[in-house]
């Protein structure tokens, strides 16, 4: 028996919808993120372990949404600013004097002179351009 459901409907986690999605529904995608910071353990973390967890956990949630959405410019600033302040002070908010390399160059390949943070809008634009 199948049921008729109001757009947007969810599949695979993901929130499908013929028109743009509503900030609302962005949200939902940028709580994940911020649920998925170890803020107790965020102090107790160095450099080192605390990227790697940023470039596992907090990168692969909205590269699993930017496959089949394409996400605001809003939506990508809020999940880098909770990288960015993850990754240089461990906690939600940081100010320009703690982060030691510009964001740009974060997310630059490690063989160009980053640190192999994934760049969640060219990232996006690839997997939306390879799947179609």
């Amino acid at each position: 028996m199948r049921s008729c459901q109001n757009f947007p409907s969810r599949y695979l986690g993901i929130p499908l919808s013929i028109f743009r999605l509503k900030k609302c529904d962005e949200q939902a995608l940028i709580d994940a993120v911020a649920s998925r910071l170890p803020l107790w353990k965020g102090n107790l973390l160095n450099i080192a372990c605390r990227m790697a967890l940023v470039r596992s956990t907090l990168s692969a949630i909205p590269v699993h949404m930017s496959i089949a959405l394409c996400l605001s410019a809003s939506a990508i600033e809020s999940i880098d600013k909770l990288r960015c302040s993850f990754i240089w002070s461990g906690t939600t908010s940081v100010s320009g004097g703690r982060c030691k390399v510009a964001w740009t160059i974060c997310c630059r390949p490690r063989d160009l002179g980053g640190l192999g943070v994934t760049d969640l809008r060219r990232t996006g634009l690839a997997l939306r351009l390879a799947s179609g």
